[in-house]
């Protein structure tokens, strides 16, 4: 999974919210991994560098 703007990042935490409020099973757990590795990856990307002083 990959996210490419921030309108997919917002809906990766809604459906992680959703996912985390229902019973546990392999599918879930592995949609919820899937989602949760993608958020993890956009983040940095969308973190602005500052040059170090």
């Amino acid at each position: 999974m990959t996210m490419r703007t921030h309108e997919d990042y917002r809906d990766a935490w809604e459906r992680i919210r959703q996912l985390e409020g229902v019973r546990p099973s392999a599918a879930r757990d592995h949609e919820l991994a899937a989602l949760k590795a993608a958020v993890q990856d956009y983040e940095p990307r969308q973190t602005p560098l500052r040059p170090s002083r």
